[in-house]
């Protein structure tokens, strides 16, 4: 059936009704219609933002109330954030205001983003490249890859959702700006710009001074932040794409995304989009009350609590201290005269039925006083602005106030001012139009400029080690969240001024396992290798895993520990080190828990190079054997020397020769990862000591093969394999040389008090730069300070007591790593890992279930951290489709 109607004619008939705006057209008041040039003006926050342009230089011109009425020209920093400070810092930051005239409005502030993604993707390592050694397995790489981008998604996902309810932690990137307005009405003179540009050079020093200047904001980072804050329904949906600035518009209008809508209200500002599943309130409260002197420290409470189960605050939110530079002379005269008026009053019979008068004298002494040492009278504020979930604004609002309180300050909602302090916290925006407005709400006082400059947010977490000397961005091993929720990257390979070897001490129960997993898991994705030396097989599911190599020794696993075999290749230096080396592995065998005096030292000394050199001649490698001749030479006029043969005789004739007469299995380091496994000679301590020195030495020659690629070794249980023996100077040695192939040691133990029991342990402690904390008991901790073995740093003595791990969740500890602050970092564990490593039947039938259906083990793993239990034909095709896109 065909219908008569013409299209052609349909279709100019509605372009004809809508010329003529009959009924079938409706546009809602206020919104632009179709016709061009007669749309009428939208109502657009971008409009009210005063950023009106950028030069290459970093200054911004700052529109006013009216076109022609400029406000100022601005610029913004980037502060290092500080993890702590000291006296002398508040007064070099008291200079901050100094270089600016009065009118001027400086702000620092803080914000807590959940912009993590960036930060936390650096878990996930670049393409390794080849170094000579033999690759990974394809399954462990995969294995490897899926771990670290679970990590990653992980962080990023708590950033916006709590992962763990029953023990919150809030991921998040804290960072520190401080911005200036200057006002003027000639923003393009040269001679104005110049002088804003000196007084910018000015505060910097001020800031270089207390090290905490990171660098100049352009228009990038202005658009970047400012459209952050600005669209938060974005960030918390995941679909915030960070802008980049455009030079040829005011970066003003380019800020605001076109789908963000936001409606201001009595009590809050709301931030959503056409779904509303995702809004977000900002909400503003001032800080009405302060509670004391004022600090550094102090203020830094008020970004959340650092003691153990410290209260946060659930949300995304930003704390600023708003100062308005005052003219410093007519300040001064004004206070002088308040305070001569109040001091007469204090002496008249009014004083004596109320001390009104003798208050304000004092508070009027302390302002004319604070011209000399605290910089003076300034308008001041602080105040938070939280962009929390529509569905937790009550309880964010809350936990600032008990956080503020807690710091002695009283924090209040800004009722019917929330546009007022939305503007306060945005970069350049707190100005003198915005001080003026704060005037005539009361929401900004005289202060002294201290109160102003001591209540910025400067100290917030540490945030990790830097970059490695050789690399152009961040290479973590261990990733931890802050107890404020900062992330921190650690790598102890960014050691600059020391070694690359790490202690660890933790009790059972503590993580230690985990932190050791997460470091060798980590190093293997950047490429690296790895020995893990462990007694117990503790890692033998990580060796399975990861296609590693799990060599056992035993009395039925017999390998080849011929010490001379060190000494191949080896010339000048290096061959009188690895001689010493040979003497301190023999000294164990025939000295176990005692030095070697120095006859029979030196003795071995002289012999070792000998038997080397001439077995060397004869085209093989020496033996005991030949070591053993030449002593036999020697023994006869020195019985010292026989007694030293008989010490030696088990390694020669007995049951333990074969380890030491070239019978044994080869020694194979092929594998990225090995594992050593020495239960086995638990009944033979000192032979288990030898190995152990042997193995380390075995180790450090295939380091030295290539000095590009990381390696670690790790050593599990070390009180166990180091509470004997007297092989300090060997160890202290061997850390030392690790360094120069680009190695480090791990040593771990259960408790602090087991790196003191020996020479051996307490030598690894001293050689290592990075060392990590986690839980401990009370009691070892009582023993240590007793005898003077624990730090005597309070904040240290305060902080390792307070550490906990909460079961799959996260465990605490404390991370030192060379010169940097100590701080406390979570691990956080994602369901990857945990079903990794679990040992729960229905999860480990579930990965088999898996595997047996065809899925590789990241594949299979990755369907049980989902949820997925069994593999239903629906689940294995979306398997296979995801399989065939990876390949």
């Amino acid at each position: 059936m065909t219908s008569s109607k013409n299209p052609v004619g349909e279709f100019i008939e509605i372009l004809r009704r809508i010329r003529t705006g009959h009924e079938n057209l409706k546009v809602s008041s206020g919104i632009p219609g179709f016709i061009p040039g007669t749309g009428e003006r939208v109502d657009a926050f971008s409009t009210a933002l005063p950023w009106e342009s950028a030069t290459p230089d970093g200054l911004f011109t700052l529109k006013g109330d009216k076109p022609e009425n400029p406000e100022g020209l601005g610029f913004a920093i980037e502060i290092f954030p500080q993890t702590g400070v000291t006296s002398e810092m508040e007064k070099t930051l008291i200079g901050l205001a100094a270089p600016l005239e009065a009118g001027s409005v400086l702000s620092i502030t803080a914000f807590a983003s959940s912009a993590v993604r960036g930060i936390a993707e650096l878990m996930v390592p670049e393409a390794r490249v080849p170094d000579g050694f033999p690759p990974l397995s394809p399954e462990a790489e995969g294995i490897i890859d899926t771990a670290t981008n679970w990590a990653a998604e992980n962080l990023v996902k708590g950033a916006v959702e709590q992962l763990t309810p029953q023990a919150p932690v809030y991921p998040r990137h804290w960072r520190v700006w401080l911005t200036v307005v200057v006002p003027t009405t000639k923003p393009d003179d040269e001679e104005v710009r110049e002088k804003v540009l000196t007084a910018r050079r000015a505060i910097s020093a001020v800031l270089e001074q207390a090290g905490l200047f990171m660098g100049v904001w352009d228009a990038d980072v202005l658009v970047g932040t400012a459209s952050e804050i600005l669209n938060p329904q974005l960030m918390r949906s995941g679909d915030f794409v960070r802008p980049s600035a455009n030079p040829f518009e005011p970066p003003s209008v380019q800020v605001m995304k076109a789908d963000t809508e936001v409606t201001v209200e009595k009590h809050r500002i709301r931030f959503e989009t056409l779904d509303r599943k995702s809004a977000v309130h900002a909400v503003g409260l001032g800080v009405e009350h302060y509670g004391g002197h004022i600090s550094l420290a102090l203020t830094s409470q008020m970004l959340g609590e650092l003691g153990r189960g410290g209260h946060q605050i659930p949300c995304p939110f930003l704390f600023t201290s708003i100062i308005a530079v005052l003219d410093s002379a007519s300040e001064r005269v004004k206070a002088e005269g308040h305070r001569m008026r109040a001091l007469q009053m204090s002496h008249t019979p009014v004083s004596q039925i109320s001390p009104w008068y003798p208050e304000k004298a004092r508070q009027w002494t302390i302002a004319v006083n604070s011209f000399q040492t605290e910089g003076g009278i300034a308008r001041v504020a602080h105040q938070y602005l939280l962009l929390a979930p529509a569905g937790l604004e009550a309880e964010a609002v809350h936990a600032a106030q008990s956080i503020a309180r807690k710091a002695g300050m009283d924090v209040r909602r800004t009722t019917c001012l929330h546009a007022q302090a939305l503007m306060g916290a945005l970069p350049m925006c707190a100005g003198p139009l915005l001080v003026e407005d704060m005037k005539r709400s009361f929401r900004i006082q005289r202060r002294t400029l201290a109160t102003g400059i001591c209540g910025s947010p400067v100290m917030t977490e540490w945030q990790g080690t830097p970059i490695r000397d050789d690399r152009d961005r961040r290479t973590p091993l261990l990733t931890l969240v802050g107890r404020r929720g900062q992330i921190m990257h650690v790598d102890p390979f960014a050691n600059a001024s020391g070694n690359y070897s790490v202690t660890i001490v933790g009790k059972p129960g503590s993580g230690k396992s985990v932190v050791m997993n997460q470091l060798a898991f980590s190093c293997l994705a950047q490429g690296g290798l790895v020995w893990i030396i462990d007694v117990g097989r503790s890692y033998e599911k990580t060796c399975a895993v990861l296609d590693g190599a799990f060599l056992v020794f035993d009395k039925e696993h017999v390998w080849d520990l011929n010490p001379f075999a060190i000494l191949e290749a080896l010339a000048g230096d290096d061959r009188s080190e690895g001689i010493e080396s040979v003497v301190s592995i023999l000294g164990e065998l025939v000295s176990p828990g005692r030095p070697l005096p120095d006859l029979e030292r030196s003795v071995l000394i002289q012999l070792t190079a000998s038997a080397a050199q001439m077995a060397a001649m004869q085209g093989r490698l020496a033996t005991l054997a030949d070591l053993d001749a030449l002593l036999a030479e020697r023994a006869v006029h020195d019985r010292r020397l026989d007694d030293l043969r008989m010490q030696l005789e088990p390694y020669l004739n007995g049951p333990l020769a074969r380890w030491f007469d070239g019978s044994g299995r080869p020694i194979d380091f092929s594998s990225r990862l090995t594992v050593l496994e020495l239960e086995g000679l638990s009944a033979h301590p000192a032979l288990r000591q030898a190995v152990l020195m042997t193995l380390m030495l075995w180790i450090e020659k295939t380091m030295s093969l290539d000095r590009r690629t990381v390696k670690l070794v790790l050593i599990d249980e070390a009180w166990d394999l180091m509470g004997s023996g007297h092989s300090g100077k060997f160890i202290a040695s061997g850390f030392r040389r690790a360094r120069k192939h680009k190695g480090g040691f791990v040593v771990a133990t259960q408790s602090l008090a087991d790196f003191f029991k020996s020479e051996t342990a307490e030598a690894a402690w001293s050689c290592a730069d990075t060392r990590i904390y986690l839980r401990q008991d009370a009691e070892c901790l009582s023993s240590l300070e007793a005898k003077g073995q624990l730090a005597t740093d309070p904040w240290f003595r305060a902080a390792l007591p307070s550490l906990t791990t909460v079961r799959g969740a996260w465990s605490e500890m404390i991370v030192k790593v060379g010169d940097a602050p100590p701080a406390i970092g979570r691990l956080v564990l994602d369901r990857f890992m945990q079903v990794l490593y679990s040992s729960l039947p229905a999860e480990v039938s579930a990965v088999n279930a898996w595997r047996e259906a065809g899925a590789t083990m990241a594949a299979s793993v990755s369907a049980v951290a989902n949820g997925a239990f069994e593999p239903t034909p629906e689940a294995l095709a979306a398997l296979n489709r995801n399989q065939e896109s990876d390949r």
